[in-house]
C-alpha cells in the first residue's frame, strides 16, 4: 500500500489547505490590529465606562482598575485625534469635548486607584460628570442617561433594564432613564 504522501493529489490538497489557513490567520491578525488602531476613542471611553458600571452594579471592584485605565488611554487617544487632525475649539461641539478630556483623564486615574467599592462609586460619579457633558456634545447611541433619585446621581448605560451602579444589588433597579 502506498503512503498518502506519494499521491500528488493529496500533496497538492495539503499545500493548498496550508496556504489557505496561513492566509486566513494573516488576514485575521491584520484586520484585528487595524481595527484597534482605527477604533473611535469616544466609543472606547463609553465601552470601558460601561464595564465599570457593570462591576459596581455587582458590588465589586474586580476589573475597575483595568477599565478605568483603558478609559484614560482612550481619552488620551481622543485628545491625540484632535491634535493630529488640527481640530481646534472652533465649534461648540469640539470645545465642549476638548474641555472635558483632561477632566475625564483625571477622574479615570482616581477611579483606577480606588481600593474599595464606596471609593470606586464616588470616583465613578466624578467620571460620569464630564462624560455627560461629552455626550451632550457628541451623542453616543449606546449611552442613555439614567438617574437615581435616592442617590441624586446620574450615570450612563445602554438602553434596557436599569442597573444602578451606586447602590449595586441592594437597589439595582432604582432609577429611570431621563432626558438629560
Amino acid at each position: 500500500m502506498k503512503s498518502i504522501w506519494t499521491n500528488s493529489f493529496a500533496k497538492a490538497t495539503f499545500a493548498a489547505t496550508s496556504l489557505l489557513l496561513l492566509a486566513v490567520f494573516a488576514w485575521a491578525h491584520f484586520a484585528t490590529a487595524d481595527q484597534g488602531e482605527n477604533r473611535d476613542p469616544l466609543v472606547e471611553i463609553f465601552e470601558h465606562y460601561e464595564g465599570v458600571r457593570l462591576v459596581l452594579l455587582h458590588d465589586n471592584t474586580e476589573g475597575v482598575t483595568a477599565h478605568a485605565t483603558q478609559t484614560k488611554v482612550a481619552a488620551q487617544g481622543l485628545q491625540k485625534k484632535f491634535d493630529v487632525h488640527g481640530v481646534e475649539a472652533d465649534s461648540d461641539q469640539a470645545a465642549a469635548i476638548l474641555e472635558q478630556i483632561p477632566v475625564v483623564v483625571a477622574a479615570a486615574e482616581a477611579l483606577a486607584g480606588a481600593e474599595d467599592v464606596d471609593t470606586a462609586r464616588d470616583a465613578f460619579h466624578a467620571l460620569t460628570k464630564p462624560l455627560l457633558e461629552i455626550r451632550k456634545a457628541a451623542p453616543v447611541e449606546s449611552a442613555m442617561v439614567a438617574f437615581c433619585p435616592m442617590a441624586g446621581k446620574s450615570w450612563l448605560q445602554p438602553e434596557g433594564e436599569i442597573g444602578n451602579p451606586y447602590y449595586g444589588q441592594s437597589m439595582a433597579k432604582c432609577g429611570a432613564f431621563v432626558e438629560e
